[in-house]
């Protein structure tokens, strides 16, 4: 059977807009990104080749260091530049290079070589291991696009190798370098280091005569030494700008002044830009040492400037909101567990599954600076490495644990149409339409939001792109499968956490969709907002709201599934667009990669669609600790009907007969109990009493309780002897009751006219008789066994009826054993000893307010403790 017309058109119209959405991202974005403008001019290989004749050409020895190359984006640069001139001019300005302007270059770094770092360098012993750390670094040089030289970063302070180069002293003395050469070439090198030095102190004169570099000469030649003064310094750092992609007509010196470098005192000249450059001001940074060789030159842009509209309050709310919300899940979660509503299973299942993607982007993010298999001389490192997946993979299986089983257990309690697709894939269940219909879904959708992602830069031009990194690889090992765990995860996240525990919990709590789309809107403004690099702050969030806003409506219309999927498709197309916005990008091949899982989801949606069930033959899915609580309160509900029928079975009411002061309470420790007592009133002066206790507690003794009622109701018309009627209840309960259950019990007749209490005991506790003039107390336990103890001869041979006389100051007390064995928190007994001092304190009152005075003393001697055992008492008085 296909699907409804309407369906159908829906589909239809649905993948339109997702057609025209990604032709929209693809045709405007290249416009709005920054990274649009890179040109590679040069190799990985040659960039790291002309770095290397870079540093031999000035004097540095590179043959023991190792090499580290990356193509990188000078992110402050490039914010600066959107912020001020606008993102779409700064991009137009850039286009094609802008001298003096470098947004991106290459880095290449000389690392100390594991073979090399125990050496001494400087005077120094340096006994770190490995070579992925930075500290390990001594050089870094940056290169333009073309390959021309923008900075020599001389972290270690080395000092060249060749001490003079002479033609940069050619370069200060005469204009023809060869000349200098030839000047100067009667001298050692260790002589020119020895009488040449800096002293700024001097005047400085720039008119030199022609014949300068003789006089020079002459001089060093007389043993005397040549002091430079700031000009000469100048002349040293312009000589060397020339060799370098900085168009040098643009600035003029700021200051010179002298720093320390190891054991010489060198040059440093500052450089800044006449004007500013793209609204940029530039400084130069030269060091040169007194024989003419280059030790340091680097740049900086708006020196000292701010953060181009990033408020660091912004960053510490954002923070703070994220860890209210983990504070809040966390406490959540405890609360779900304790009361038993989470899903271990699937949520187990998940978290392995996500530790391992974590712990693998541990691995693939830190394997090229590590090398595992290096022997003894990295073992430090991949020792860290191993306990930094082990740690990093353990915590994100508890959080994901935490956050899946959370988000679970609110969505199937109050929204469960938004697990439905989920709860099919988690079964296995693949290839039905409903999951076919979700994944074409979720793909279009997703192409949807990205090209509204687009739409939303084109249409904030005040918005501008941060670019963390040009491309991803060389940077991570396998970067595909990197990048695509990074996805998954952060989808996961968010999706989880904003949708289904934020969505799903408001919903619970105000079952409001406005409400509900607000706090997700919200939500995701926040957390998007970690995951877009734009800025400034207020765009930042705008952005973030927006989507929030097209995320929000996908959850509401369709499920938790689909808008996984739609947020998966939109960041593996945003994070991998630096594969096809750049000409001859290396990491075409990630988003090709990305091209073709999502070409596999659509194939499997189209075949699952064709070939799948329908929806309504597939099997609902009832998550195991759902029907255990469903079964609990059920039983629970069927307890209270016990209770509430075994309560029927005890009087609601005393009889009211004159002459009889009588009160009675049963309070069992569970729903049902098995403790009994009851008042019948057999005629107008005479009433039966009885009190019980069946062996063991809850169903089981509420139903031998209930029986030996109904038996004392059928014989108690019978005959007037108490111990006859015992007798034959005892034969009727072993009859019919299970061999090991018991009964002890108490029965009596109590004759108002004659004013005796006639009773026989079957085992129970003794009856106290208490006088309230006096204060005397008696325990009356005639002999008798429990009903179902033994069988009739030997019930009859110890069984006593006796017959007591009863005065106005007289008072009968019928109790269970859970009332002198109650336990306090120190694990002591009620006992029979306070049980009478209790009950003497309160003879001269009515029987309802000695039950009640009796009651309370001991509820105050239990405290907190647990109540173990059915208490019962009854107490009587003759007026």
């Amino acid at each position: 059977m296909g699907l409804p017309l309407s369906n159908k058109v829906r589909g239809i119209v649905l993948f339109g807009l997702g057609l025209l959405s990604i032709v929209w991202f693809f045709a405007s974005y290249a416009q709005q990104e920054p990274r649009s403008i890179v040109s590679l001019g040069l190799t990985e290989n040659n960039a790291e080749l002309t770095a290397a004749e870079t540093l031999s050409e000035f004097g540095f020895s590179i043959g023991k260091y190792e090499t580290e190359v990356d193509f990188r984006s000078n992110r402050k640069l490039l914010d600066s530049l959107q912020h001020k001139l606008g993102r779409r001019s700064a991009i137009d300005s850039l286009e094609g290079g802008k001298v003096n302007i470098y947004p991106y270059f290459w880095s290449i770094s000389f690392e100390k070589s594991s073979t090399s770092s125990t050496n001494t360098n400087n005077g120094e012993s340096n006994d770190r291991e490995g070579s992925s750390n930075n500290e390990d670094i001594e050089f870094n040089v940056e290169l333009d696009e073309s390959g021309n030289l923008i900075a020599l970063h001389n972290i270690a302070d080395k000092l060249p190798s060749k001490l003079v180069n002479r033609e940069t002293l050619g370069a200060v003395f005469v204009p023809n370098a060869d000349s200098a050469a030839q000047v100067f070439s009667a001298f050692s090198d260790s002589l020119l280091s020895r009488l040449m030095y800096f002293d700024l102190e001097q005047d400085t004169d720039s008119l030199r005569p022609p014949n300068f570099a003789e006089r020079v000469s002459a001089q060093l030649q007389q043993g005397r030494p040549y002091r430079y003064d700031a000009y000469d310094a100048q002349k040293m750092a312009e000589y060397y700008l020339q060799k370098t992609s900085w168009d040098t007509r643009a600035f003029e010196v700021d200051t010179v002044f002298i720093e320390r470098v190891g054991t010489e005192n060198v040059a440093r000249v500052q450089f800044k830009s006449v004007d500013a450059i793209l609204d940029q001001n530039v400084r130069l940074n030269v060091k040169v040492n007194p024989t003419g060789s280059l030790i340091d030159l680097n740049y900086t842009y708006n020196p000292g400037n701010g953060s181009n509209g990033q408020a660091p309050i912004w960053g510490m709310f954002r923070s703070v909101l994220i860890f209210l919300f983990a504070l809040a899940a966390v406490i959540l979660f405890f609360f779900r567990i304790k009361s038993r509503a989470i899903d271990t299973e699937s949520a187990l299942v998940v978290a392995v599954i996500m530790g391992l993607a974590v712990s693998t982007l541990i691995l693939l993010g830190s394997v090229n600076n590590v090398d595992l298999f290096n022997g003894s001389s990295s073992w430090i490192e991949s020792v860290m490495l191993l306990v930094q997946i082990g740690i990093g993979g353990a915590s994100a299986s508890l959080g994901f644990f935490m956050l899946f089983a959370l988000s679970d257990s609110i969505t199937r309690q109050y929204w469960p149409d938004k697990l439905l697709t989920y709860d099919y894939l988690r079964r296995g269940m693949l290839f039905n339409k409903p999951i076919g219909n979700t994944l074409l879904q979720g793909i279009t959708l997703g192409l949807i939001v990205t090209g509204i992602w687009a739409f939303s830069i084109w249409l904030i031009p005040s918005l501008y792109i941060q670019v963390e990194y040009v491309f991803l690889d060389g940077s991570v090992a396998w970067p595909p499968l990197f990048m695509l765990l990074e996805i998954l995860a952060l989808s996961l996240v968010v999706s989880l956490s904003v949708f289904l525990v934020v969505g799903s919990q408001v919903y619970a709590q105000t079952k409001n969709i406005v409400v509900v789309s607000v706090s997700t809107i919200l939500g995701a403004g926040v957390v998007m907002s970690l995951l877009i690099w734009v800025g400034p702050d207020l765009e930042q969030f705008i952005l973030g709201c927006i989507l929030g806003a097209v995320l929000t409506f996908i959850y509401l219309k369709w499920d938790f599934l689909t808008l996984f999927l739609s947020l998966f498709t939109f960041l593996a197309l945003i994070s991998s667009s630096s594969g096809w916005l750049i000409e001859n990008s290396p990491d075409w091949y990630i988003f090709m990669s990305f091209v073709l899982v999502l070409f596999f989801l659509v194939l499997g949606g189209l075949v699952a669609i064709s070939k799948g069930k329908e929806e309504g033959v597939l099997p609902k899915y009832i998550p195991e600790y759902v029907e255990e609580l469903a079964q609990e309160e059920r039983i629970r509900q069927e307890l209270q009907i016990a209770r509430g029928v075994q309560e029927s079975f005890l009087p609601v009411k005393m009889p009211e007969i004159e002459g009889l002061d009588i009160a009675a309470l049963c309070k069992p420790a569970y729903e049902t109990g098995g403790d009994y007592y009851d008042v019948i009133k057999l005629n107008d002066h005479q009433v039966a009493l009885t009190i019980g206790d069946v062996s063991g507690k809850g169903i089981p003794a509420a139903f031998y309780m209930t029986f030996t009622k109904g038996i004392l109701h059928s014989l108690c018309r019978e005959t007037d002897s108490p111990s006859e009627l015992l007798i034959k209840a005892n034969r009727l309960f072993c009859e019919n009751a299970k061999k090991g259950t018991f009964i002890s019990l108490v029965y009596g007749v109590l004759d108002l006219r004659k004013k005796t209490f006639t009773f026989a005991r079957a085992g129970h506790n003794p009856i106290l008789r208490m006088n309230s003039k006096t204060g005397k107390t008696e325990e009356l336990k005639p002999v008798g066994l429990g009903l179902g103890l033994t069988s009739e001869a030997p019930f009859e041979r110890n069984i006593k009826e006796v017959e007591l006389s009863l005065t106005a100051d007289d008072t009968l007390v019928l109790y269970t054993d859970g009332i002198v064995e109650a336990l306090n928190t120190a694990n002591k007994f009620y006992g029979d000893k306070q049980l009478i001092d209790s009950l003497k304190n309160h003879l001269n009152k009515s029987a309802s307010e000695i039950l009640h005075h009796l009651i309370t003393d001991v509820s105050n001697f239990i405290g907190t403790a647990k109540q173990h055992d059915d208490m019962t008492v009854m107490v009587l008085k003759i007026d």
